[in-house]
């Protein structure tokens, strides 16, 4: 009987530990576009890998799990408007996660919980919002609804080819962390004419507005899709408040001096069939250990 204990509770133990035990970084990736990707190995003397270089895709997955925001992989590097969704996938925790660059078309998803995260964000940095009108300072109010049409016609290009600083899942709370790395304030670029939107009425919009606001803060954005089985669903990843990297890039000693991260808790997956398996066989155990202990009273 004390035998039969000792090996039913450490079945029992390894049951629950399998269920609740996963390795906090995912293990491969994938990339559906390497001439797309680029991977800077991070602080202020790294160096620029592409993705269809040699090792190129190696250098990417080694920025995504190495603990230094400061490295990462840009997901649509050629141009600052990406026509398409590039990106990685992998598997955490019996769930596949895709994170890509996003497109015009995607801002019609999300564009409305965007505006109202900016408003909100800024609502401290000089914008006020009163309704359906918006006024920053002194300066004459703008529609909300004016803002938005252009979003969703038109988004914001140059915050779709996104920098992913650390890919990292934590099995015990099922949550997603992406850090973005990107400019700590885009006030100094934005009045130097050293920024732009690529959306012209924005790029006005925020020209006019920056002088009167103490700090403007905006990640790029990026594509979060979740599937566990024929259950797809969808994610935009950005942040309004980012933290000094300490660093900025080798080639423009301007960017990534700033870290956005962005969580989420993701749905729970159904455990592995063999998992279930052994729990059935456990169960099992007990049933006919009880069984047997009635046929000999």
């Amino acid at each position: 009987m004390t035998f039969q204990k000792l090996v039913i509770g450490a079945s029992m133990a390894i049951g629950v530990s399998a269920l609740a035990t996963a390795p906090a970084h995912a293990t491969s990736f994938s990339f559906n576009n390497p001439n797309e990707i680029k991977t800077y190995t991070g602080g202020s003397n790294g160096i620029f890998i592409k993705g269809n270089a040699q090792d190129g895709t190696s250098a990417a997955i080694k920025a995504l799990t190495d603990n230094d925001s400061t490295s990462n992989v840009e997901l649509w590097h050629s141009t600052e408007n990406p026509t398409a969704n590039i990106g990685f996938t992998t598997t955490v925790d019996g769930k596949s996660v895709t994170v890509s660059s996003i497109t015009k078309d995607d801002w019609k998803s999300f564009g409305s919980q965007w505006l109202d995260g900016f408003l909100q964000a800024h609502s401290t940095r000089g914008i006020t919002v009163n309704g359906d009108e918006v006024k920053v300072g002194n300066l004459p109010a703008t529609s909300k609804a004016t803002l938005l049409s252009s979003l969703l016609s038109t988004g914001l290009p140059s915050s779709g080819d996104p920098n992913i600083g650390t890919f990292a899942y934590d099995a015990s709370t099922s949550k997603l962390t992406l850090d973005l790395i990107g400019h700590k304030d885009l006030k100094p670029r934005i009045l130097q004419n050293n920024y732009s939107t690529g959306n012209l009425y924005w790029d006005n919009v925020l020209k006019a507005s920056a002088t009167k606001m103490t700090s403007v803060q905006a990640s790029e954005i990026a594509k979060v899709t979740v599937g566990i089985g024929n259950d797809m669903q969808t994610y935009f990843a950005y942040s309004f408040d980012a933290i000094a990297t300490g660093i900025t890039a080798s080639d423009d000693k301007e960017s990534y001096s700033g870290k956005y991260t962005w969580s989420q808790k993701l749905p729970t997956a159904v455990p592995e069939p063999s998992i279930m398996l052994g729990l059935l066989g456990v169960a099992g155990v007990f049933v006919t250990q009880r069984k047997l202990k009635k046929a000999s009273i």
